[in-house]
């Protein structure tokens, strides 16, 4: 009986800390849905095979900020040398910027929803 509250113990803590979440991201580029022409539109590019990310205020710009992630759960946590971005998990194709940490640049698209866009 020990042996069986042990186990189911660590099964749920597994799945805790791991957020058995069904919503499974892609790799690929995530794009702001605002009124936003496509050049200058923000996005988000996640590479889930090396846990990196690039997040910029559009394509035609030539700056965006560089790191790495780990997802908790629903959340997303990104992580540059400037600042920490928080995004939530709505499902297997859509984020939301929750927060842009320190970085004042981003901090108009705090709550803008982010789309996978497949054919990029």
């Amino acid at each position: 009986m020990k042996r069986f509250c042990c186990l189911l113990l660590s099964v749920i803590l597994i799945f805790t800390f791991t957020g058995c979440n069904s919503a499974k991201l892609q790799s690929g580029y995530y794009f702001g849905v605002c009124d936003r022409e496509e050049g200058v539109t923000p996005y988000v590019k996640f590479n889930f095979e090396d846990n990196s990310f690039s997040f910029g205020e559009g394509l035609l710009l030539s700056y965006a900020e560089h790191g790495t992630f780990i997802t908790i759960g629903k959340r997303l946590i990104a992580t540059t040398q400037n600042t920490t971005f928080s995004l939530e998990i709505q499902d297997s194709t859509s984020l939301i910027l929750i927060d842009c940490g320190q970085y004042a640049a981003f901090e108009e698209y705090e709550g803008l929803e982010f789309k996978y866009n497949p054919d990029w």
